[in-house]
Protein backbone atom coordinates (compact mmCIF):
# COMPACT_ATOMS: atom_id res chain seq x y z
CA UNK A 1 0.00 0.00 0.00
CA UNK A 2 2.84 2.28 0.72
CA UNK A 3 4.62 1.35 -2.48
CA UNK A 4 0.70 2.18 -4.16
CA UNK A 5 0.65 5.49 -2.65
CA UNK A 6 4.15 7.05 -3.26
CA UNK A 7 3.40 6.14 -6.97
CA UNK A 8 -0.07 7.88 -7.59
CA UNK A 9 1.84 11.19 -5.12
CA UNK A 10 4.67 11.09 -7.74
CA UNK A 11 2.00 11.14 -10.90
CA UNK A 12 0.65 14.12 -9.64
CA UNK A 13 3.64 16.03 -10.33
CA UNK A 14 3.24 14.18 -14.28
CA UNK A 15 -0.53 15.52 -14.91
CA UNK A 16 0.05 18.84 -13.11
CA UNK A 17 3.35 20.02 -14.18
CA UNK A 18 4.62 20.98 -10.94
CA UNK A 19 7.88 22.35 -10.20
CA UNK A 20 9.00 20.82 -13.30
CA UNK A 21 12.21 21.68 -14.95
CA UNK A 22 12.51 19.91 -18.10
CA UNK A 23 10.14 19.77 -21.39
CA UNK A 24 10.03 17.21 -23.20
CA UNK A 25 9.01 17.26 -26.91
CA UNK A 26 8.49 14.61 -29.56
CA UNK A 27 6.98 15.71 -32.78
CA UNK A 28 3.69 17.55 -31.67
CA UNK A 29 3.59 16.00 -28.15
CA UNK A 30 5.08 17.53 -25.24
CA UNK A 31 5.70 16.34 -21.46
CA UNK A 32 6.67 19.12 -18.56
CA UNK A 33 8.63 16.41 -16.51
CA UNK A 34 11.58 16.48 -14.07
CA UNK A 35 15.15 16.40 -14.73
CA UNK A 36 15.65 14.47 -11.51
CA UNK A 37 13.27 11.70 -11.97
CA UNK A 38 14.37 11.28 -15.89
CA UNK A 39 17.80 11.10 -14.74
CA UNK A 40 17.30 8.35 -11.89
CA UNK A 41 15.53 6.22 -14.76
CA UNK A 42 17.78 6.52 -17.70
CA UNK A 43 21.41 7.08 -18.04
CA UNK A 44 20.87 8.07 -21.45
CA UNK A 45 18.98 11.40 -20.02
CA UNK A 46 21.18 11.93 -17.24
CA UNK A 47 24.10 12.25 -19.42
CA UNK A 48 22.31 14.95 -21.51
CA UNK A 49 21.52 16.79 -18.85
CA UNK A 50 24.74 16.83 -17.08
CA UNK A 51 26.12 18.10 -20.74
CA UNK A 52 23.81 20.42 -21.23
CA UNK A 53 23.98 22.43 -17.69
CA UNK A 54 27.67 21.86 -16.86
CA UNK A 55 30.10 21.11 -19.44
CA UNK A 56 28.07 22.97 -22.58
CA UNK A 57 25.80 25.47 -20.57
CA UNK A 58 25.27 28.10 -23.06
CA UNK A 59 25.32 25.86 -26.37
CA UNK A 60 22.55 23.34 -28.02
CA UNK A 61 23.39 19.66 -28.55
CA UNK A 62 22.53 18.40 -31.57
CA UNK A 63 24.95 15.46 -32.34
CA UNK A 64 23.69 13.13 -30.07
CA UNK A 65 20.24 12.52 -30.43
CA UNK A 66 18.70 15.94 -28.84
CA UNK A 67 18.53 19.22 -28.66
CA UNK A 68 18.48 21.41 -25.16
CA UNK A 69 19.06 25.24 -24.72
CA UNK A 70 18.51 26.97 -21.32
CA UNK A 71 15.05 27.26 -21.98
CA UNK A 72 15.26 23.65 -20.65
CA UNK A 73 14.08 21.61 -23.89
CA UNK A 74 15.16 18.20 -25.28
CA UNK A 75 13.62 17.19 -28.35
CA UNK A 76 13.77 13.10 -29.29
CA UNK A 77 14.09 13.16 -32.75
CA UNK A 78 12.66 9.52 -33.13
CA UNK A 79 10.45 8.00 -35.96
CA UNK A 80 6.98 9.14 -35.56
CA UNK A 81 5.61 5.65 -35.14
CA UNK A 82 7.50 5.73 -31.38
CA UNK A 83 5.16 8.56 -30.53
CA UNK A 84 3.35 5.69 -28.33
CA UNK A 85 6.56 4.77 -27.08
CA UNK A 86 7.74 7.75 -26.01
CA UNK A 87 4.49 8.07 -24.09
CA UNK A 88 5.39 4.97 -21.99
CA UNK A 89 8.45 5.92 -21.07
CA UNK A 90 7.11 8.86 -19.19
CA UNK A 91 4.45 7.45 -18.00
CA UNK A 92 7.42 4.77 -16.45
CA UNK A 93 9.16 7.59 -14.99
CA UNK A 94 5.91 8.41 -12.53
CA UNK A 95 4.16 5.05 -12.38
CA UNK A 96 6.70 2.40 -12.45
CA UNK A 97 4.85 1.30 -15.05
CA UNK A 98 2.50 1.89 -18.55
CA UNK A 99 -0.77 0.77 -19.52
CA UNK A 100 -1.10 -0.77 -22.90
CA UNK A 101 -4.37 -1.14 -22.94
CA UNK A 102 -4.77 2.61 -23.65
CA UNK A 103 -3.08 2.90 -26.85
CA UNK A 104 -4.68 2.12 -30.16
CA UNK A 105 -1.92 -0.71 -30.75
CA UNK A 106 -1.59 -3.95 -30.49
CA UNK A 107 -0.17 -4.71 -27.12
CA UNK A 108 2.94 -6.98 -28.22
CA UNK A 109 3.84 -4.22 -30.89
CA UNK A 110 3.40 -1.80 -28.15
CA UNK A 111 5.85 -3.69 -25.92
CA UNK A 112 8.72 -4.55 -28.41
CA UNK A 113 8.54 -0.44 -29.14
CA UNK A 114 9.10 0.32 -25.67
CA UNK A 115 11.68 -1.92 -25.02
CA UNK A 116 13.54 -0.77 -28.37
CA UNK A 117 13.38 2.69 -26.54
CA UNK A 118 13.99 1.42 -23.67
CA UNK A 119 17.00 -0.06 -24.67
CA UNK A 120 18.56 3.10 -27.31
CA UNK A 121 17.76 5.62 -24.32
CA UNK A 122 19.64 3.16 -21.60
CA UNK A 123 16.43 2.84 -19.29
CA UNK A 124 17.57 -0.46 -18.14
CA UNK A 125 14.54 -1.06 -15.34
CA UNK A 126 11.90 -0.14 -18.59
CA UNK A 127 13.42 -2.51 -21.17
CA UNK A 128 13.48 -5.28 -18.49
CA UNK A 129 9.69 -4.81 -17.79
CA UNK A 130 9.04 -4.38 -21.31
CA UNK A 131 10.53 -7.40 -22.50
CA UNK A 132 8.81 -9.38 -20.29
CA UNK A 133 5.88 -8.05 -21.05
CA UNK A 134 6.56 -8.48 -24.69
CA UNK A 135 7.18 -11.97 -24.15
CA UNK A 136 4.03 -12.65 -22.27
CA UNK A 137 2.09 -11.31 -25.22
CA UNK A 138 4.35 -12.65 -28.60
CA UNK A 139 3.50 -16.23 -27.80
CA UNK A 140 -0.29 -15.75 -28.20
CA UNK A 141 -0.07 -13.69 -31.11
CA UNK A 142 -1.84 -15.13 -34.58
CA UNK A 143 -0.10 -14.73 -38.06
CA UNK A 144 -1.36 -10.97 -38.81
CA UNK A 145 -0.35 -9.53 -35.46
CA UNK A 146 2.66 -11.42 -35.78
CA UNK A 147 4.36 -10.14 -39.01
CA UNK A 148 3.17 -7.03 -38.13
CA UNK A 149 5.74 -7.64 -34.60
CA UNK A 150 8.36 -9.25 -36.56
CA UNK A 151 8.24 -6.56 -39.32
CA UNK A 152 9.18 -3.71 -36.93
CA UNK A 153 11.62 -6.18 -34.66
CA UNK A 154 13.77 -7.22 -37.84
CA UNK A 155 13.23 -3.59 -39.44
CA UNK A 156 14.68 -1.15 -36.28
CA UNK A 157 17.40 -4.13 -34.30
CA UNK A 158 20.45 -5.24 -35.60
CA UNK A 159 22.56 -8.28 -34.21
CA UNK A 160 25.22 -5.86 -32.72
CA UNK A 161 23.34 -5.56 -29.15
CA UNK A 162 22.24 -7.74 -27.06
CA UNK A 163 19.41 -6.89 -26.29
CA UNK A 164 18.04 -6.73 -30.10
CA UNK A 165 19.42 -10.63 -30.32
CA UNK A 166 16.94 -11.20 -27.04
CA UNK A 167 14.39 -9.39 -28.74
CA UNK A 168 14.66 -11.12 -32.64
CA UNK A 169 15.04 -13.92 -30.00
CA UNK A 170 11.70 -13.99 -28.88
CA UNK A 171 9.72 -13.54 -32.14
CA UNK A 172 11.16 -16.60 -33.70
CA UNK A 173 10.70 -18.73 -30.34
CA UNK A 174 6.73 -17.79 -30.78
CA UNK A 175 6.63 -19.79 -33.54
CA UNK A 176 9.14 -22.64 -32.62
CA UNK A 177 6.24 -24.67 -30.58
CA UNK A 178 3.44 -23.17 -33.00
CA UNK A 179 4.18 -25.22 -36.31
CA UNK A 180 0.02 -23.87 -37.59
CA UNK A 181 0.81 -20.09 -37.40
CA UNK A 182 4.41 -20.53 -39.05
CA UNK A 183 2.72 -22.51 -41.70
CA UNK A 184 0.50 -19.82 -41.72
CA UNK A 185 2.80 -17.18 -41.78
CA UNK A 186 4.46 -18.94 -44.88
CA UNK A 187 1.14 -19.31 -46.78
CA UNK A 188 0.61 -15.63 -46.42
CA UNK A 189 4.15 -14.19 -47.64
CA UNK A 190 2.94 -13.93 -51.13
CA UNK A 191 1.26 -11.30 -49.53
CA UNK A 192 3.05 -9.64 -46.89
CA UNK A 193 6.45 -10.54 -48.25
CA UNK A 194 8.69 -10.02 -45.28
CA UNK A 195 10.77 -12.94 -45.54
CA UNK A 196 11.92 -12.09 -49.00
CA UNK A 197 12.55 -8.46 -47.66
CA UNK A 198 13.71 -9.57 -44.52
CA UNK A 199 17.09 -11.83 -45.14
CA UNK A 200 18.11 -12.13 -41.01
CA UNK A 201 14.19 -13.20 -39.66
CA UNK A 202 14.33 -16.06 -42.82
CA UNK A 203 17.16 -17.15 -41.63
CA UNK A 204 16.50 -17.31 -37.94
CA UNK A 205 13.42 -19.26 -39.14
CA UNK A 206 15.34 -21.63 -41.17
CA UNK A 207 17.80 -22.07 -38.07
CA UNK A 208 14.24 -23.52 -36.19
CA UNK A 209 13.27 -25.85 -38.92
CA UNK A 210 14.71 -28.79 -36.85
CA UNK A 211 13.11 -27.82 -33.40
CA UNK A 212 9.93 -27.63 -35.01
CA UNK A 213 10.18 -30.80 -36.90
CA UNK A 214 11.48 -32.76 -33.65
CA UNK A 215 8.00 -31.05 -32.31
Amino acid sequence: MAAENFIRDLSKYLFAGNLSDLTLTFGEKSWQIHKALACCHSTWFEKAVIIIIIIFPFEKAVNSGFKESQSGVITLNDDPEFANAIDCIVSYFYNAGYNASQYDISESLLHAQVATMADKYDCASLYKLARTSFAGTVYAIESNDWIAVAAFIYNCTTTDSPAHQELRGLVVAAVAKRPSVLKSILQMEHESGLLRSTADLAIDLLLIRPYIWAG
